[in-house]
Order: structure tokens, then sequence, then C-alpha cells
């Protein structure tokens, strides 16, 4: 068994118990968290080739390492990635081997930004006039995107919002509607922006849309994954849980965010089926879909 403490063959001026650490399971993993990154001198030579970030001013910066994330259960690679939040607009930056892809999302032309989170999986999508940019990342570290979220959602509201209700209020006004879980309640309430009231509430529960049995045994399941959609003054919030998780029957725990600004949104249409998909309408043509058990009670969301 090798020694764990000092060794001759440790680097002169470094611990052989630090060497060691550096390769076990706990150091590799952390590896794969995204970081903040303070400093243009810290960031990989490849995101300084076009003069991004020589200015005076270095922008609020998460780099996100090569990992692999696991959605709907498929096992995706994930690119080393920048998003780095300016005054006016996010940029994300995807290095693509061959070349980084850059796109530029202003603010003001964020058309919707969505977030998925599965345990330790998560992946971030901006959409603007730009177009779409997708980043796979380890959920561990979430919370550096946070400032990222809040200056996308600020804009999303500015200019809105009489933040008369007490958040109490606001908890008792999800709690109260029909079938919703606690799950979902903590949901909305994380979802909620400061100052936004509570137009209207939609919960769907999930729904077991097609089962098929050979004798006393149950082969397949497919469930619709339950949905919550808010209105505020400002937003439509639309928070599901990953259709996959029920139908997998696995132990999973997660949701996808998706945030819309109304000044955004042209109309909303259901399309029959089974189940029924609500697809929400942009005014520049894009559009956000979202599977629904049933297509009753849209109306306040109008």
């Amino acid at each position: 068994m090798a020694d764990l403490k000092r060794s001759e063959s440790s680097p002169p001026g470094e611990k052989g118990d630090t060497r060691w650490f550096s390769y076990t399971s706990t150091a590799q993993t952390q590896r794969l968290w995204p970081r903040l990154i303070e400093r243009r001198a810290d960031l990989p030579a490849v995101f300084l080739r076009d003069g991004t970030f020589d200015g005076e001013v270095f922008p609020y910066t998460v780099l996100i390492p090569d990992n692999v994330v696991f959605v709907n259960g498929r096992a995706v690679r994930t690119r080393q990635t920048i998003v780095a939040l300016f005054d006016d607009r996010v940029l994300v930056l995807d290095n693509k081997r061959a070349a980084v892809e850059r796109k530029v999302h202003l603010l003001d032309r964020i058309r919707y930004l969505r977030v998925e989170e599965v345990l330790l999986s998560g992946v971030l999508e901006v959409s603007s006039d730009s177009g779409s940019s997708r980043a796979g990342f380890n959920a561990a570290r979430d919370n550096l995107f946070l400032p990222v979220f809040a200056a996308v959602r600020e804009r999303f509201n500015r200019g809105t919002g009489t933040g008369r209700t007490a958040p109490k209020a606001l908890r008792e006004r999800l709690e109260a509607v029909p079938g919703i879980t606690l799950k979902f309640v903590n949901y909305g309430m994380r979802s909620l922006p400061p100052g936004q009231e509570v137009r209207a509430v939609l919960y769907k529960e999930s729904m077991n849309l097609k089962t098929a049995r050979r004798g006393i045994f149950r082969l397949i399941d497919r469930y619709s994954a339950p949905v919550l959609l808010i209105k505020t003054d400002g937003e439509l919030i639309v928070i599901e849980e990953p259709a996959g998780v029920r139908s997998r029957k696995k132990m999973e725990y997660g949701g996808i965010f998706t945030f819309i600004p109304l000044e955004k949104i042209r109309d909303m249409s259901v399309a029959p089926g089974v189940p029924p998909r609500l697809t929400i309408g942009l005014k520049d043509g894009d559009a956000v879909g979202v599977t629904l058990p049933d297509a009753d009670g849209l109306v306040g969301l109008r």
C-alpha cells in the first residue's frame, strides 16, 4: 500500500498528503464543478483570442469545465463554456474545439430563460434575438449562476410590480391550489421575484397516460409530468418536473424552470392530443412548448 505521508518522491515544498488528495475522487469531481473567474489571467487561453475580456472592468464570469451531465436519463457531454454577465448583456462562449462559438444576448432582447436541474445535472438555456445558448453544468455550484438569473429577470420585470402582498400570503395562495404538492409550493415560492404580484396560478397533476400489462405484470407506465404555471406582473413562470422522472420510477429530484417576460408573449394555443401541448407563441415567431395532462383552466393565464 502506498505511503500517504510525505515521501521522497514529493516535489520540493509540496506536502505528500496534499499531493495525494489532489488525485482522490473528491478532488477530481470538484474539478468538474463550475467556478467563478475573477481575473483575466485565470481564463483559459482559448477564450482570450478575440479580445472580449480586454476591457478595464472584468465582468462577472463563470467557467463551466468539460463534463458529462444527465438530461432525461441520457448522458450528455458538455464542453468548456464561459457565461459572463455585463451591464447590458449575457455573453456565452462555447469552446467547440475547432472554434469558439460566441453568442451575445442583450438583456432587453432575451425571450426566455430556462434552467433544468435533476440531482447534480443542470442545463442553462438563454434565448434571444441572437439565437439560443445551452450549457450543461454540475449543479453542485448552481449558486454561481444566481447573479446572472437575477439580472435577466430584473430586466424582465422592469417597470412592473406593486409588491403589496407579503410572502406568507403568496405561499397561502399557492397552498390553496387544488392538488398542488409541497414540492411545487416550494418551487413556486423560490421562483417568485421580489415585488411581483401573482395574477394567476394553474397546477396540473401528473396523469398516467398509458399502461401496458401482461397478465398480472405491469410492463409500461407513461406519465405526464406535473406542471405549475404562475402569471405575475411581469413574467409567465413555467415549472415542470422532467417527464422521464416518474416513468423511469427513479428517486430523482429536480425541475425545469422557464421564465418568459409577458411583453414577449404573442399568444397561447393548445394542440389536442394525448397529452395536449400548450404552445406559448412569442412575438418574434419563436415558441415555448409545455406538455399538459389536460387543457382545462388556461383562460386566466392568457
